[in-house]
């Protein structure tokens, strides 16, 4: 059985497309291949002193990345997920988020640490071509709907293409006059979206799930502030939208990867 439950763990492991740090009493005891392809390090190279520098060496004496993983030492590490940067062999610079969970091994506690590449490069220094070239590639990806709705019924004066596509409109005319918050598939939902709206005149980063005309759900995140005029009365809302449904499935995917490898550890 124990056998078994070590070879569960570390398939569970290496079949991750998310990269995976074991740190266990005190030492840094392994890492995934996902985690090795970020670092730019050989498939070999798993020891304490590897990681150890490739995580917390001079080359990341700088980033927030280190900080994290010193953090992971002293155990004081946040338990909400952290963007950061980590550099890599190579000198270029990784965007990842980082997710710790605790786990006990037998008598042995440590940590898990989760690390998601966010696919944003570059090489470290200041305003050279690889950095501007990965910033611009990081903001073509970056796809915002913008919208302004009216005061009293939410319905839609004005939007980009962007926000009519996250709404299920071919066109953003055929959008105009639809109510924002009749999209809104949870009625509970869409009674604290109103709700939060009404009482405080904004609100940021709602999760809401959206039923498209075409059938489909998206799970976009709404931000809205009341637009008032010079006497203070409210004229309209003026949002943002973005889709945050793959974000939220990988979330879901890693928080069921941390309790699958938490099972398989605690037959180790």
């Amino acid at each position: 059985a124990l056998r078994e439950s070590e070879e569960r763990y570390r398939s569970l492991v290496e079949a991750s497309t998310e990269g995976l740090v074991l740190y266990l009493a005190d030492q840094f005891v392994s890492a995934n291949n996902t985690m090795l392809s970020i670092l730019g390090l050989p498939r070999a190279e798993t020891s304490d002193a590897v990681l150890r520098n490739a995580l917390l060496g001079d080359g990341q004496s700088a980033s927030g990345g280190a900080e994290y993983f010193r953090s992971i030492i002293r155990n004081s590490y946040p338990r909400n997920p952290v963007e950061a940067d980590l550099t890599t062999s190579t000198g270029a610079v990784r965007r990842v988020l980082l997710t710790a969970s605790p786990i006990t091994l037998g008598e042995k506690q440590g940590v898990t640490i989760i690390v998601r590449d966010l696919g944003i490069e570059g090489e470290s220094g200041e305003g050279d071509e690889t950095s501007v070239s990965g910033f611009k590639q990081f903001m073509d990806k970056i796809r915002v709907g913008v919208f302004r709705a009216d005061i009293s019924n939410f319905g839609l004066i004005e939007l980009n293409d962007t926000a009519a596509e996250f709404l299920g409109f071919s066109k953003r005319h055929d959008a105009i006059g639809s109510s924002l918050s009749g999209l809104i598939a949870n009625a509970n939902d869409r009674a604290a979206f109103i709700e939060q709206l009404e009482a405080n005149g904004k609100t940021a980063n709602h999760i809401v799930s959206i039923q498209k005309l075409d059938g489909g759900v998206l799970m976009l995140s709404i931000s809205a502030t009341a637009i008032n005029d010079e006497t203070g009365q409210a004229l309209y809302y003026d949002g943002i939208l973005e889709d945050v449904t793959e974000r939220l499935k990988a979330d879901e995917d890693r928080e069921n990867l941390i309790v699958e490898l938490q099972a398989s550890l605690h037959f180790l």
